[in-house]
């Protein structure tokens, strides 16, 4: 997943930055996670700071219901972690 991520940055950099869209089937949960996950691995770059509860928080005051279940939230952490844990496999991954 955090190549899908690393993929999606290269392709919106060569599109000049533009908005990008993302769904699923109910447009909340898988949605919300690779959202959600897209968000906490941009401020990890630019902060150094993981905090997915604030995140998934403020992306429900716009979409209420994303991240609607433990997995997908239990999933967001380990990514973050995994992407630390290898971070130099990721240090070329600029936002």
């Amino acid at each position: 997943m955090i190549d899908l991520v690393a993929d999606v940055v290269r392709i919106q950099r060569k599109s000049g930055n533009g908005p990008i869209t993302v769904h699923c089937s109910d447009g909340l949960g898988r949605t919300g996670t690779f959202c959600a996950m897209f968000t906490v691995l941009e401020r990890l770059k630019a902060e150094q700071v993981i905090d997915v509860f604030s995140t998934v928080k403020t992306l429900r005051i716009q979409r209420p219901g994303f991240v609607n279940d433990i997995d997908q939230y239990e999933f967001i952490h380990k990514a973050a972690l995994e992407f630390v844990n290898t971070f130099n496999n990721y240090d070329n991954f600029k936002y």
